[in-house]
């Protein structure tokens, strides 16, 4: 088993899916500051307009739900580390309903427990640490033997913050965020290689 972890946390947007989220599109269409992520820009905005930025974020989540696609080897991946009696979970800066609406569309809702998948709204977003001690607490996995995969540095710095291992999504190959991850790769049909590789030396 890949670094000897029993737990598995996936974000979903881009590590799950094939990327499609134009975020500086977003930001630049909400009036949003280019440098922050979407969440911590709407905090920059007055108090008055919040309410309104977060549904019109919302709106474009939901809109991007009916062209989601499982990114390549996903639902492999997901079916062996289950096969091998892992704990899986989603953890994502979209909301839950979203979340379980994609996983829905691309197919692999059978993969996860209900309450296995956390949006926004159920922990402190990522990077902080909360989403992924509140599932590895489900569990009663210690974070020693927990790994978060993600594409993005909130990801990795969530699963740092939390004590587990990380490994990133590099799917452009520009190498930006290696030195957050204990592991760096292109796709995840590369995490099912080496688990191939692991069985046939036992």
């Amino acid at each position: 088993m890949y670094l000897g972890c029993h737990a598995w946390i996936f974000d979903l947007d881009g590590t799950l899916t094939v990327p499609m989220h134009d975020f500086a599109g977003l930001k630049a269409q909400l009036g949003l500051p280019l440098d922050r992520d979407v969440l911590a820009g709407i905090e920059t905005r007055p108090e008055a307009e919040r309410d309104g930025l977060r549904v019109a974020v919302r709106a474009w989540e939901v809109e991007h739900v009916e062209n989601a696609r499982p990114a390549p080897h996903a639902g492999s991946l997901l079916g062996w580390l289950r096969g091998a009696g892992c704990e899986v979970g989603i953890l994502t800066r979209n909301t839950r309903a979203t979340a379980l609406e994609t996983l829905e569309r691309i197919g692999l809702r059978q993969a996860f427990a209900a309450d296995d998948v956390l949006g926004r709204e159920c922990a402190s977003p990522k990077p902080s640490p909360a989403g992924v001690l509140a599932l590895l607490g489900r569990w009663g996995t210690p974070p020693e033997r927990a790994v978060v995969v993600g594409d993005y540095v909130h990801d990795l710095e969530a699963g740092r913050a939390a004590g587990a291992r990380t490994i990133w999504l590099d799917h452009d190959g520009s190498g930006r965020f290696a030195g957050h991850a204990d592991r760096v790769i292109r796709g995840l049909g590369e995490l099912l290689d080496h688990q191939a590789n692991a069985s046939s030396q036992v």
